[in-house]
């Protein structure tokens, strides 16, 4: 959510997660190479290349940071574009 646009992480139907396991967010580590998937909840209006790319970016970025590996992929998939609610 620091990423202007970014509305928060896509969940899986409660029934879909059950059977596959699968959250919003999914992390593979081998040796020392790191590879995410994140899928997104985006608001309409934005550019979806641009948000997808600040994502990756700061993913990247925030990995580094708290355990010293390097992400050799960041997947981030758009799954729904939806308004923002406002307050």
């Amino acid at each position: 959510r620091e990423v202007e646009g970014v509305i928060g992480i896509w969940q899986e139907p409660w029934a879909l997660r059950l059977l596959l396991g699968n959250g919003g967010v999914r992390v593979e580590i081998r040796e020392q190479e790191v590879r995410l998937w994140v899928n997104l909840v985006v608001e309409y209006g934005v550019n979806l290349g641009l948000v997808a790319a600040q994502v990756q970016d700061r993913v990247r970025d925030r990995v580094e940071q708290m355990t010293q590996l390097n992400p050799v992929e960041v997947h981030v998939g758009i799954h729904q574009v939806k308004a923002r609610r406002t307050s």
